[in-house]
């Protein structure tokens, strides 16, 4: 390879390039180094906007560094890529293909080491051709033959827009080869818009990887709201700070014809999605880290296996946490903070944490809240809520839930579950000038022994500081209600004696 300063005056171009594609008001022109003739030498040359395509092909078929410069190029074609290519343009507001036929724009049959970066795809509406195509996707397409796994593939900063389906799909011929692909990154990577309103795929596809990194991609708007954004598939996948939004799911993790294992999905949002995550049946060793998601569940498919999944450290507003299932086994649910808000309504869930015959579960240090008040409609039922009829193996411990309806914990269970949590709230009282005690009403611990749970109110409204010290305590007649005690009877008034609580099971 050879520098091309001289040929190509931008400072964001490529030091050295095998070829070089560029355009002037009327002409499309290739071009690469000769060793021989010491110079750069025209491989082909056609009309602007009708033999872009054909020119590009030239270039790509030269391997190596492929230069593409600023310019809109129409492709009534798909090109073929070569293995050991990295075909580079000038940036994604500056080099810029446009599709003019139903074919995917680039398409890697069988090739390795490929590099793709700085360039905009506009898929103009279409979708890659007949669904029944091997590479169906509208703008990227590799696609694995199945004889032998495929290697290297890096996707850099790259921006596709508009196009039906898959924009970018990794898919194979053969059920029979395991992870098609090895060492997989795609990063910077924006995919925008599936206009499609009939059924097709999501916008960012991995069916058969193995060791695939995705990194700050943004996927979103799918116009029919039942496809997804980012679909995961294979083994040793980690997906870091990815944003997924307006789609069927945020993220699909899906087995399909293949085993899947490893999946991590760490840091990043979701956001209007009908799931935020959604885990197909089949889903095993799979991690969510670190998520945020505003109106979205996180979920696994009901009523199928699920294995090894771990949820921990996500922060959901407006959404809820989701565990159906016929088998599900070995599941961890910690640390998340879900919040109900009056700001925006829910229509997801009135459960923050539920799971359904779940066995060697955990869920530990989750915090649950609801702001809202019934006035506006809607208010949390339960925070945590099991059930089944074959649990074993479980503990639910040191979590933090207030303001539900019914119970903090919902637990129609039948097997050997540890319980140590703890409750808050707040409750308000009209004072009479005379009652010093009050009903606070249910403490929602599943343990009920007034020896193992303390009690603790703090007034908060001038009257109930003024009445007080005051003490809180596990009511004797009914062993599921907590009390409130003052000093001195607050003053007469209407709502003006207000407390927050806690209620906490002891050891």
């Amino acid at each position: 390879m050879v520098s091309i300063d001289g040929l190509l005056r931008d400072e964001q171009h490529p030091p050295t390039a095998s070829a070089v594609v560029y355009k002037t008001e009327d002409k499309v022109i290739a071009k690469k180094y000769s060793e021989q003739r010491d110079r750069w030498v025209r491989i082909k040359k056609g009309k602007a906007g009708v033999d872009d395509a054909e020119v590009i092909q030239s270039a790509v078929n030269v391997g190596g560094v492929i230069f593409v410069k600023a310019g809109e190029y129409l492709l009534n074609q798909k090109i073929n890529l070569v293995s050991n290519i990295r075909l580079i343009g000038e940036g994604r507001n500056k080099t810029k293909f446009r599709k003019t036929a139903a074919e995917a724009v680039l398409v890697g049959y069988d090739v390795e080491n490929v590099t793709l970066a700085n360039f905009y795809i506009d898929c103009n509406g279409y979708g890659g051709g007949d669904p029944t195509e091997t590479y169906y996707a509208s703008a990227i397409a590799f696609q694995c033959s199945g004889t032998k796994p495929l290697y290297n593939i890096h996707l850099k900063q790259i921006k596709t827009y508009n196009g039906i389906g898959a924009h970018i799909r990794f898919g194979s011929d053969s059920n029979d080869l395991e992870n098609a692909y090895r060492n997989v990154v795609i990063e910077q990577v924006e995919c925008h818009l599936n206009p499609y309103d009939g059924q097709s795929n999501p916008m960012l596809l991995i069916e058969t990887g193995n060791t695939v990194v995705l990194r700050d991609c943004y996927v979103h708007e799918v116009a029919n709201r039942s496809d997804g954004c980012i679909a995961l598939g294979g083994k040793n996948i980690w997906a870091y700070n990815c944003v997924a939004e307006g789609g069927y799911e945020g993220f699909r993790v899906e087995k399909g014809h293949r085993d899947i294992d490893n999946i991590n999905i760490i840091g990043g949002t979701v956001k209007n999605n009908r799931y935020g995550v959604l885990l197909y049946p089949n889903s095993r060793g799979v991690t969510i880290d670190g998520l945020t998601a505003y109106k979205n569940n996180i979920a696994l498919y009901q009523d199928a296996d699920h294995e090894r999944i771990v949820i921990k450290n996500c922060k959901l507003y407006n959404g809820c946490i989701s565990i159906p299932g016929n088998n599900v086994t070995n599941i961890t649910i910690k640390d998340n903070t879900i919040v109900f808000s009056e700001l925006e309504s829910s229509e997801l869930c009135g459960i923050g944490i539920s799971a359904d015959n779940p066995s060697f579960f955990k869920i530990i240090g989750n915090t649950i809240y609801d702001t809202r008040t019934p006035e506006f409609g809607k208010t949390m039922r339960w925070g945590i809520a099991v059930f089944g009829t074959t649990l074993n193996h479980a503990i639910i411990e040191n979590n933090h839930i207030w303001n539900y309806t019914e119970k903090a914990i919902g637990t129609p269970y039948n097997g050997s579950i540890k319980f140590d949590n703890r409750n808050l709230g707040t409750a308000t009282f009209s004072g009479d000038g005379s009652t010093t005690d009050f009903l606070i009403g249910d403490h929602g611990l599943a343990i009920t022994d007034p020896n193992r749970i303390v009690v603790k109110v703090t007034p908060i409204s001038p009257d109930a500081i003024a009445a007080s010290p005051c003490v809180g305590y596990v009511d004797p007649n009914d062993n599921t209600k907590i009390r409130v005690k003052f000093a001195n009877p607050p003053a007469s008034g209407t709502d003006n004696v207000k407390i927050t609580w806690e209620a906490e099971v002891v050891f």
